[in-house]
């Protein structure tokens, strides 16, 4: 009886310790890797934070640096953009559209 005793839990150790093993193996390789992130692509614009005004509103707006995609030599993409009223915090939601490149227009 004493044997059949002791030879049990030997049988019940050895699956155990292999379905750790492979726990282990399994927690411990190399994460993938993330793709490299590619440079901004040739046809975006960043536009750094600026100050605007814009007709209508009281006090001056902060637009924050982003990123506009160039869709011609006289006409930009912007992204939906949240601006800021500088003397009260105000936010406001500029959409998405076509607008003329940053340097030739004076709002966001």
């Amino acid at each position: 009886m004493s044997q059949i005793g002791l030879g049990l839990p030997v049988f019940q150790v050895a699956p155990m310790a292999r379905a750790l093993n492979q726990v282990k193996a399994t927690a411990m390789r190399p994460v993938p890797a993330a793709p490299a992130l590619d440079r901004a692509q040739v046809d975006t614009i960043w536009v750094p934070d600026r100050f605007v005004s814009i007709p209508g509103e009281p006090g001056e707006w902060w637009v924050p640096g982003h990123w506009e995609r160039q869709i011609s030599d006289s006409e930009v993409h912007v992204p939906p953009l949240a601006i800021f009223n500088v003397t009260t915090g105000t936010p406001s939601a500029i959409p998405a559209g076509r607008k003329a490149p940053p340097a030739l227009r004076q709002g966001p």
